[in-house]
C-alpha cells in the first residue's frame, strides 16, 4: 500500500534523485523548465508517494502565468522510479495533485508531457484553445486542463513564468486542505 504526502524539504535530494532516474541526463536544460526558473513551487502543492516508508515518486505544481497576469499552474515534474513504473503510482500522485490544486482554487493546469498519458485526465492540447507557451515545446505536448467551468472562458494567449502580477479577484484563494478532504476530493 503507497502513501501520497506533502514532500518534506529534506526530502529535496531523494526528489532530486527520483527525477534524474526517472528522466535521464538534460532533464535541467529542456526548454520547459524555462517556465519554472527563478520560480518557487505552488505552496501546499508538491507531493511525495512511499511506500513501505521508502519514496518512489514526486510530483511538483509550478505557477504560470496566461498573457503576464492570469495565474495558471504548470505540473511537473512528475517521477516515478523507474523500476516502479506500471504500477498506477503516477496515476495516483496526478489525480491527488489536481484534486489539491482544484481544494485551492486553481482553474487552469498545463503540462508538457505524453498526450496519451494526460488524455485520462482530462487534458487536451492547449493550441486547440489558442495557447501556446512561450518556450519551443512539441505542440501535441503542451496540454491544458480546466478544473472549474470558468477556467475556458476566454483562454487564449501565451503561457509565461509566473512574475507576481494578478489580475483583480484572480488570485486563488489558499484553504486550510487537510489530508482527509484531499482523500474525499480525489475519491
Amino acid at each position: 500500500m503507497f502513501d501520497i504526502a506533502p514532500a518534506l524539504p529534506a526530502e529535496a535530494g531523494a526528489i532530486q534523485q527520483i527525477i534524474a532516474a526517472a528522466f535521464g541526463p538534460g532533464y535541467a536544460e529542456r526548454p520547459i523548465q524555462r517556465l519554472r526558473a527563478g520560480v518557487a513551487p505552488a505552496p501546499g502543492l508538491s507531493f511525495v508517494i512511499r511506500e513501505d516508508e521508502v519514496l518512489r515518486g514526486c510530483l511538483k505544481f509550478w505557477p504560470v502565468a496566461i498573457d503576464g497576469d492570469r495565474p495558471a499552474l504548470l505540473l511537473g515534474p512528475l517521477a516515478v522510479e523507474p523500476a516502479e513504473r506500471g504500477r498506477g503510482l503516477g496515476v495516483a500522485l496526478v489525480r491527488h495533485g489536481l484534486a489539491a490544486a482544484r481544494c485551492r482554487g486553481h482553474e487552469i493546469v498545463f503540462v508538457s508531457g505524453e498526450p496519451d498519458y494526460y488524455a485520462r485526465f482530462g487534458f487536451r492540447p492547449a493550441a486547440e484553445f489558442g495557447v501556446r507557451p512561450t518556450v519551443a515545446v512539441a505542440p501535441l505536448t503542451f496540454q491544458v486542463l480546466g478544473l472549474s467551468p470558468s477556467a475556458w472562458h476566454g483562454l487564449d494567449g501565451t503561457v509565461d513564468a509566473w512574475r507576481g502580477v494578478r489580475r483583480s479577484g484572480a488570485a486563488p484563494q489558499e484553504d486550510s486542505v487537510t489530508p482527509d478532504r484531499l482523500s474525499l476530493a480525489a475519491g
